[in-house]
């Protein structure tokens, strides 16, 4: 019977070993990859960006800063780290692995508003953090989604509900790469017109204001304001930016809109080399011909904020 034991669990260890390594080909071949969901997280994890000039935020600054006009305006290398569904607890993940493995950027531009603020209880798209499980982000990933543990300590766990993606990792071993990317320096414009979502919403609405009683605004200034701590150094200057909503949507954010741009407003008054810049009263935001709903605005408006903000930022380093 004791031998059998031996035997039993000899056999476990080694599945489980087995299960290990497999797990390791399927994150490797992943990291490999050119998909358009990996694409940029590669370049990032890789390496291969080590811009002047970096984006962070939600789909606010995926979709509105367009790398190409900086490029041009500012003569500077430069990306979009910006990511759907990201606010700031989130931001800190992608953020985290960029500055491990590229070169600090000189310049940083933070899109900053309310939903940003608001700590995320879930991982939009969970299946982009993959590949990139490890012991410098547990804890990030793991103060935002319940399974992430297990999904550390169980072999192949992690990818349970999504087999598609074992398919994509070996077939980047054969030079099999799906090179769909839709992106530029990270950056994803959205040419969609005004698509009415509003007006559904404020019919929903019935004359109340959006409902902000599930932030605990103390503590996710304090996280924002941490977070700016750990960006910050002596070589780099930080640009908060408050990028053009539509303005009828201003209205219903009501007093948390005056309320967290005070916020961001004081961080940047008492920090050295941070500065906040605020487009919510620019005219961009009184036509709809610029935004594809009342929080995104469409290619047409990202075009014209970002060359706004590309003739603002050089301002401030002339006052220098």
């Amino acid at each position: 019977m004791k031998s059998f034991l031996i035997k039993l669990i000899s056999l476990g260890v080694i599945c489980f070993a087995l299960l290990w390594v497999f797990q390791s080909i399927v994150d490797y071949g992943l990291r490999l990859s050119d998909d358009k969901l990996y694409y940029n997280w590669n370049e990032i994890y890789h390496g291969r960006v080590n811009a002047d000039l970096i984006f962070l935020g939600s789909s606010r600054a995926l979709k509105q800063y367009d790398p190409s006009v900086f490029e041009n305006k500012m003569k500077l290398s430069v990306f979009n780290l910006g990511d759907d569904g990201a606010s700031f607890n989130i931001q800190k993940i992608k953020n985290k692995i960029y500055f491990k493995n590229n070169k600090p950027p000189k310049t940083i531009v933070i899109n900053v508003d309310i939903n940003s603020l608001a700590k995320a209880n879930k991982l939009y798209n969970k299946k982009q953090y993959l590949p990139y499980y490890s012991l410098t982000n547990y804890n990030e990933l793991n103060s935002i989604d319940k399974d992430i543990t297990i999904e550390y300590l169980v072999p192949l766990y992690k990818y349970r509900k999504n087999l598609d993606l074992i398919k994509i990792s070996l077939m980047s071993y054969f030079g099999h790469r799906r090179k769909n990317v839709k992106t530029y320096m990270g950056f994803h414009g959205s040419s969609q017109s005004w698509n009415g979502e509003f007006e559904q919403r404020k019919k929903e609405l019935n004359g109340n204001k959006f409902d902000y009683s599930h932030m605990n605004f103390d503590e996710c200034s304090e996280f924002f304001k941490s977070m700016i701590l750990e960006l910050k150094n002596e070589n780099n200057t930080i640009f908060l930016v408050w990028a053009p909503e539509y303005y009828e949507r201003q209205i219903l954010e009501g007093e948390m809109l005056l309320k967290s741009k005070k916020m961001y407003k004081t961080v940047a008054d008492t920090s050295e080399g941070v500065h906040y810049l605020d487009f919510t009263k620019d005219t961009i935001c009184y036509s709809k011909k610029y935004f594809y709903d009342s929080y995104h605005l469409n290619k047409r408006g990202a075009t014209l904020f970002s060359e706004q903000l590309a003739d603002s930022i050089p301002k401030y380093f002339n006052e220098l």
